[in-house]
This record gives structure tokens, C-alpha cells and sequence, in this order.
């Protein structure tokens, strides 16, 4: 955990195991280093579904939906 820049709260009592490693703020932290979570790529790919499907019902164009989706990439 210090060697990611963690502390613990003074009055922590408990921990959970951290052999299996943790997800984050869209980090996987485990014993291979950090990584993007899967939970939060899979959270993105459905959002950008989500968007492209919303401009498809709005009748945008295809041009027009696939940038409404690059701009949400950014």
C-alpha cells in the first residue's frame, strides 16, 4: 500500500485482503502493478453505446453520432 502513496486512517481497524488485489477510482491494483479496471472499461465501452444509440434515435447523421461519441472519448 506505501509503495502506490497510501496511508491508513489513524483509526482503521480492519483490513480486507489485498492478495487478490482491489478496484479503485477505475484502477485495479494487484500484485502485477496497477491497470485500468475492468469494471471501468466496461462502464465506458456501455456509455459509448448508449451515447451512439441516443443520436441514431435523434435521426443525427452518421457523422454527426460518431462525433457526439469521440467528444465523450476525450
Amino acid at each position: 500500500m506505501q509503495a502506490g502513496g497510501f496511508t491508513f486512517h489513524p483509526h482503521k481497524t480492519q483490513l480486507g485482503r489485498l492478495d487478490k488485489g482491489f478496484d479503485w477510482l477505475g484502477l485495479w491494483f494487484g500484485s502485477n502493478g496497477q491497470t485500468m479496471a475492468q469494471r471501468a472499461l466496461y462502464n465506458h465501452n456501455k456509455k459509448r453505446q448508449r451515447l451512439y444509440y441516443q443520436a441514431r434515435k435523434k435521426a443525427m447523421s452518421e457523422s454527426a453520432t460518431q462525433e457526439r461519441v469521440r467528444i465523450y472519448e476525450i
